[in-house]
């Protein structure tokens, strides 16, 4: 597990690595790739990418703006070492199912793809500007993940990492639906 990030300043690495990884794969889709969904109950392309921004625009939210109201994390080095390796674990298992949130779940938000886009960049700059602002402090408060319950700023910067890969995996598995434009 030593390679295991669990630094802010690694969580912002691994944020930022994610973060390019995503965009590229949003980038190369055609539009008709960007929009497409077998049904209305997956989520195309667009859905994942607005649903990526709101979660993010609102953890960094919270954490900027809230932080001292939140809870003050009472985790042992072993239980917080425990959480992060889970985390890391189940976040991107695409056999584990979580149930978005009403607030965070797509509800066409955006007009354009572009603006979109721009809104999932900022979001995710937008947390790693509090990651960097507070460093070790973030493991200091905590904050309720619907599925991992309570979890402190660093682990919510691992979550946020993770679960835009989770989500491109998401997008790799829509791709291989039949009726996926091939452009």
């Amino acid at each position: 597990m030593s390679d295991t990030p669990t630094t802010p300043a690694q969580i912002v690495a691994r944020l930022e690595s994610s973060s390019v990884q995503v965009a590229d794969t949003l980038n190369a889709l055609s539009d008709a790739q960007w929009i497409w969904a077998p049904d209305e109950t997956t989520w195309s392309a667009a859905n994942i990418s607005e649903h990526l921004g709101a979660v993010e625009r609102g953890i960094a939210k919270l954490f900027d703006e809230k932080f001292d109201a939140l809870e003050a994390s009472t985790f042992s080095d072993a239980q917080r070492a425990k959480r992060d390796a889970t985390l890391f674990a189940a976040v991107p298992n695409r056999e584990f199912k979580i149930e978005a949130p009403l607030g965070v779940r797509p509800k066409n938000r955006f007009a354009t793809r572009a603006e979109c886009m721009a809104a999932v960049a900022a979001a995710r700059a937008s947390f790693v500007a509090v990651m960097r602002a507070r460093g070790d402090a973030m493991r200091t408060r905590l904050y309720p993940h619907p599925a991992f319950g309570n979890i402190d700023g660093v682990q919510w910067g691992i979550v946020i990492a993770e679960h835009g890969l989770r989500h491109m995996a998401q997008l790799a598995e829509l791709r291989t639906r039949p009726g996926f434009p091939g452009a």
